[in-house]
């Protein structure tokens, strides 16, 4: 934080890293923030392809496609995992491309999130 402050940045700016090692360290500002480029998600790139099962998920930051692949029967294995990430890094997006390709593979998508219980309305006696 006092970093982004020192180079007059604020403090939510993606713009910025800071990479450390031990007693080094390197700090970069980028003009435009690497991580935000936009792609396409057109169905070319979702549909997942009919041998392989795999989908482009997204891009690096080089430019390159990254592959995924959809739960396939025929494979018998579930599929599973963890996302994690920093705010604004992606994951409902992540999580919108992934729901797109399992629907274009055929498969029936839910997506559930939790939420506070809502007070129930009371009812006479």
């Amino acid at each position: 934080m006092k970093v982004l402050r020192g180079l007059g940045l604020p403090e939510d700016d993606s713009r910025a890293f800071v990479l450390i090692d031990g007693t080094e360290f390197l700090i970069s500002v980028f003009d435009e923030p690497p991580l935000s480029p936009k792609f396409p998600a057109t169905r070319e790139l979702l549909t997942p392809h009919p041998k392989t099962g795999m989908y482009v998920s997204g891009f690096s930051i080089t430019g390159q496609p990254v592959h995924n692949f959809v739960f396939q029967h025929d494979k018998n294995a579930a599929k599973h995992g963890l996302v994690l990430g920093v705010t604004r890094g992606g994951k409902t997006q992540f999580f919108a491309v992934t729901m797109v390709a399992e629907s274009n593979a055929g498969q029936i998508v839910w997506l559930s999130s939790p939420a506070p219980a809502s007070p129930q309305p009371s009812t006479p006696a």
